[in-house]
């Protein structure tokens, strides 16, 4: 989900307002959101597998 949003985001150049406009919310609150629960859940894995190393 991160990446797909991730790839939305790099597209976002086009209009000057509105959910996906440059700095508008999908930009600075979803994908801080989603980035956020990416890396958690990476942590989370990581640290599962170094328990069983």
């Amino acid at each position: 989900m991160f990446g797909v949003e991730q790839t939305i985001e790099t597209i976002s150049n086009f209009g000057h307002s509105g959910f996906i406009a440059p700095g508008g919310t999908m930009n600075v609150y979803l994908g801080v959101l989603l980035g956020f629960i990416w890396v958690g859940g990476v942590i989370s894995w990581s640290m599962q597998r170094l328990e069983k190393a």
